[in-house]
């Protein structure tokens, strides 16, 4: 009997620890999602972009050729409670109607900004990452995209300046065949 009194104090103990752990843990995942669900001070940053715009933009196919421009419009919303800014892009590329669609976001886990593009020139995806530098206060994201030639990912960096309310400047590079980095687009957004 003392066996058996003694055998079931430890399955009770064990099991009042384990509801103790397991509330602990519920609390550590409670507050670890909630932090990583709660919009911060990076997407107020992103929420700058927000409006509709005016967009001057060139584009050079090769390093060494002449610039291509056109002039478009892109509108541009936070959505989701303030998480995820979106932004609608319509425009002119080579004499062809191009519309387009930039979802980024600020993960509070990982602490970067993600961007995703996708436009009605292509089937794929361009992914890509990026951080704030306080200092030029230029958000640069680096990431790949599908080329169609090779088949195969292509790296590009995208960078995005807020020069004042009214005003954005972004620019893209691409990799030449010999490796170095050219300036494959501008485009500036002014407000309308």
């Amino acid at each position: 009997m003392k066996r058996l009194t003694f055998f079931l104090l430890i399955l009770l103990l064990t099991s009042v620890f384990a509801q103790d752990e397991n509330s602990m843990d519920m609390q550590a995942a409670q507050q670890a999602w909630t932090e990583f669900m709660t919009p911060g001070d990076q997407h107020q940053r992103l929420a700058k972009a927000e409006g509709e715009w005016i967009v001057d933009q060139k584009y050079w196919m090769a390093p060494g050729t002449e610039a291509m421009a056109s002039q478009g419009t892109a509108t541009a919303e936070m959505i989701m409670g303030g998480r995820y800014l979106k932004t609608m892009h319509q425009g002119n590329v080579m004499g062809m109607p191009m519309e387009g669609m930039s979802l980024e976001a600020y993960d509070n886990a990982k602490e970067e900004f993600v961007s995703i593009w996708i436009d009605n020139m292509g089937t794929g995806l361009a992914y890509s990452t990026g951080k704030y530098d306080d200092e030029s206060g230029i958000l640069v994201y680096e990431g790949k995209m599908t080329d169609p030639m090779t088949k195969e990912d292509a790296w590009f960096k995208q960078t995005m300046k807020i020069v004042d309310d009214n005003t954005l400047y972004f620019e893209m590079f691409l990799k030449a065949p010999d490796g170095s980095e050219f300036k494959n687009m501008e485009i500036t957004f002014k407000r309308k």
